[in-house]
């Protein structure tokens, strides 16, 4: 550990805003260098060691955001925000992505889907269909057409669309138990992977 003396900075009105983030009454600080043009008075973290702004800029943690609205800028889930007019992966503008019917699903699930398309994270997934798009569970979901798995929706062979359904999770290393109108399945989280189990006897003959 070390000390930095802050020359500039003010005792009276220093106000430590978040990690590397701080304030005086006439300056933004990033550490012990003041921020060109921040404005103390209006700076708020949008979400904690990634994003704030103020009345002028956004910034991804201190990179500015070109094009970004600060008044209606906030966030949605994971790496997902949105403005006025945009939808954004961290820094990235998604570009096509609507922001009236845009969805996401949660803290753990870098999925969006607005009334075009589906979002991996940054990327378009072009083969899911976004008018029937449904979230599983984490990183499983499905369309009108097929069960996917992954960033990659790497299509898994056998399911079911219209019946797939969770069933449970179970208390083995995360996985999850699924069905569809034939058969079981199982979320190998591990791996990212969905085995098709299928009795044979009195055995189970697990495939992926």
């Amino acid at each position: 550990f070390w000390v930095v003396v802050i020359p500039d900075a003010d005792p009276a009105s220093f106000e430590v805003m978040d990690f590397d983030l701080a304030r005086d009454a006439r300056h933004v600080w990033r550490t012990d260098v003041v921020i060109p043009g921040a404005d103390p008075e209006t700076v708020r973290v949008v979400q904690p060691g990634f994003v704030w702004k103020d009345r002028h800029t956004v910034h991804y943690q201190f990179t500015p955001l070109v094009g970004a609205d600060p008044a209606t800028f906030r966030h949605l889930d994971q790496a997902f925000y949105r403005d006025a007019d945009h939808i954004w992966w961290g820094p990235l503008r998604l570009v096509g992505a609507d922001v009236n019917t845009s969805r996401t699903f949660g803290n753990d699930i870098p999925y969006a889907v607005d009334e075009r398309q589906v979002w991996a994270a940054m990327r378009p997934i072009p083969h899911v269909e976004a008018s029937t798009f449904r979230l599983l569970h984490n990183h499983v979901y499905a369309d009108a057409r097929g069960v996917y798995v992954g960033v990659e929706a790497t299509l898994v062979p056998d399911a079911d669309a219209p019946t797939f359904r969770k069933l449970a999770e179970l208390d083995f290393g995360g996985c999850v138990l699924f069905r569809d109108a034939a058969r079981h399945h199982l979320y190998d989280p591990a791996h990212n992977e969905i085995h098709t189990l299928t009795p044979v006897g009195d055995a189970v003959k697990v495939t992926k």
